[in-house]
């Protein structure tokens, strides 16, 4: 079917499930106390979700959420935490300098040349089997927060993943199964850990 966009100048709260095999776009303007958010009852199924506001949070945190892909976002300065369940990838650039949190209960994937820049930057995986994965050319950036990279199937890298010039930024990566890397850039000020 055809897709569904929301936009408002005001604070959005998702009340009815939202779902569209094409794309699913929500967007506030406004600034940073436009906050989009779920109800209860605001579960979103999408084949893409984009998610954009002016440096407000956007917090779609209902744990059935069934979103195939990612698509391009930007929240300025706010923050983006999504749950979801099913496989998840990620086909666009994604810049939340408030911080970027996926927790997916299926694969993750981070498709090639795709960046992901936060404050802090959590993507992780639940459920034995499911992987994750950043393809090749895949830029994780987290200005200085930290990067948590956890899944609970195999772990493929193939990134360049920069905790920034702070002082206590840290990158850490814990899968359940086997963790591999091919090209693979790490920086941070704080500690490393990889761990299988």
């Amino acid at each position: 079917n055809g897709g569904i966009t929301l936009e408002t100048s005001a604070p959005l709260t998702l009340l009815n499930t939202l779902t569209s095999t094409g794309t699913v776009a929500l967007k506030t303007t406004g600034g940073v106390g436009n906050a989009i958010g779920q109800d209860a009852g605001g579960k979103i199924t999408a084949g893409t979700l984009t998610v954009d506001t002016a440096g407000a949070a956007a917090a779609l945190n209902l744990a059935n959420n069934a979103v195939t892909n990612l698509g391009v976002s930007n929240l300025g300065t706010g923050a983006l935490s999504l749950n979801n369940t099913g496989d998840l990838t990620v086909t666009g650039a994604v810049t939340a300098k408030g911080g970027i949190t996926i927790n997916d209960a299926g694969k993750l994937t981070v498709n090639a040349g795709k960046t992901l820049t936060g404050g802090a930057v959590n993507l992780t995986t639940t459920g034995v089997g499911n992987d994750l994965v950043l393809n090749g050319g895949v830029s994780v950036s987290s200005n200085g927060g930290d990067i948590t990279l956890a899944s609970g199937g195999k772990m493929t890298l193939n990134t360049v993943l920069d905790a920034g010039a702070g002082v206590t930024g840290r990158i850490t990566a814990t899968s359940e199964g086997d963790l591999t890397g091919g090209s693979v850039s790490y920086s941070a000020p704080g500690a490393i850990s990889l761990r299988s």
